[in-house]
């Protein structure tokens, strides 16, 4: 049986800046090469620049059929659903009892367990639904940075990379809110009004 190999040089200086790491994970998918280009600007750490990294926690969904005592109800994979109109009702009582169930516009969300690191913007449709535990609610100090631009940064071939070397476990990969704090976020001027204006 064949291996197929995949190699890389890299240079030394970014073993030092990483704590002499050793696992090719995030040197191969980039993560490691888009920090140090990240170095050239000036960045805040993501968590200085929002008002809340979070996910709703595990608990059993207690789902209804009357949409007077529910909620409509998104899953990992409906993050990126154009058509939200049929979606599952969660029991109205449950949301209550835990608001971080809701998402907002303007958030960004991210898949964070099973597929890590895709993403969404919380656009109008999605205001005050709720969502699965398995996405990851990065909520916009909108004092700090533009909601669009956020997103447009946490979603490029920049961010991707980073958020996904986060992911822990062997069978079944996931990302914490901890491990994206202090992801840097660039700081550009009038690009994140501009960003900002072409995602919204």
């Amino acid at each position: 049986m064949s291996r197929k190999f995949q190699c890389r040089a890299i240079p030394s200086t970014w073993l030092e800046h990483n704590g002499r790491r050793l696992d090719c994970g995030p040197y191969m998918s980039g993560a490691i090469e888009a920090i140090e280009l990240l170095k050239k600007f000036q960045t805040e750490p993501l968590d200085s620049v929002t008002e809340g990294i979070f996910h709703a926690g595990r608990e059993g969904r207690q789902y209804v059929i009357d949409a007077e005592h529910g909620v409509p109800f998104m899953g990992s994979t409906d993050i990126l659903a154009f058509d939200l109109s049929s979606q599952p009702l969660l029991s109205k009582r449950q949301v209550e009892k835990n608001p971080n169930f809701i998402i907002r516009k303007g958030w960004t969300l991210i898949t964070r367990s099973g597929t890590t690191g895709r993403m969404a913007f919380g656009r109008e449709a999605m205001d005050g639904m709720a969502c699965s535990e398995h996405v990851m609610r990065v909520v916009p100090n909108t004092e700090k940075v533009k909601p669009g631009y956020l997103y447009a940064f946490l979603s490029s071939r920049f961010g991707i990379p980073i958020v996904v070397s986060g992911t822990y476990g062997s069978i079944i990969q996931s990302i914490e809110p901890h491990h994206v704090a202090n992801l840097p976020v660039p700081r550009l001027g009038q690009i994140e009004e501009r960003a900002n204006r072409l995602v919204e």
